[in-house]
């Protein structure tokens, strides 16, 4: 899935703020890497032990912190998920009780 060698996840989460902050066009590639960074955000099985899980919730944290001023949401297949829910999922993951 992801290695801590691996930046594209962060890349891809970076690029995705500057189509949120309307830096650059919503459009083309920069459409993608929001694209890529939402699915990665999507696709993270939380319910099972991942590997990098600090990586995984760090990028997930940053990305809440993102969409969280713009009001904006992430649209899943499971559903929608607000930037509370992203918090929400990185504290439980952090945070054992």
């Amino acid at each position: 899935m992801f290695s801590w060698d691996d930046k594209y996840v962060g890349a891809q989460i970076l690029a995705a703020k500057l189509v949120l902050d309307a830096t650059v066009e919503s459009s083309g590639i920069w459409a993608q890497y929001k694209a890529n960074a939402e699915q990665f955000i999507c696709s993270c099985p939380w319910g099972n032990i991942i590997i990098n899980v600090s990586t995984a919730t760090f990028a997930m944290f940053i990305y809440s912190q993102y969409l969280s001023p713009k009001q904006a949401s992430l649209q899943c297949s499971d559903g929608v998920l607000s930037p509370s829910d992203l918090t929400s999922l990185v504290q439980a993951q952090v945070i054992q009780p």
